[in-house]
């Protein structure tokens, strides 16, 4: 496999995990397991801000920062 493809392919793969962490801890009802997956999302969400193209780093900064407003607004209930 060549190192291009397996470097977008990490990426993608980064960024759909990023958003379908963030849905999942938006869903689930307990406090201590949507900490956990905010928590996971933005932590996935640091290959593709860095790397990414454009829209990717635009769109995973997004994700980035409802991750952390997630993570904010637990602490604070």
């Amino acid at each position: 496999m060549k190192q291009e493809r397996l470097r977008n392919a990490a990426i993608n793969g980064g960024f759909w995990l990023t958003w379908l962490l963030l849905v999942a801890g938006l869903l689930v009802p307990r406090p201590t397991i949507r900490f956990f997956l905010s928590f996971l999302a933005v932590s996935c969400a640091v290959l593709p801000l860095a790397f990414g193209s454009r829209n990717i780093r635009i769109a995973a900064g997004g994700a980035v920062l409802l991750g952390v407003a997630l993570a904010a607004s637990l602490l604070r209930s």
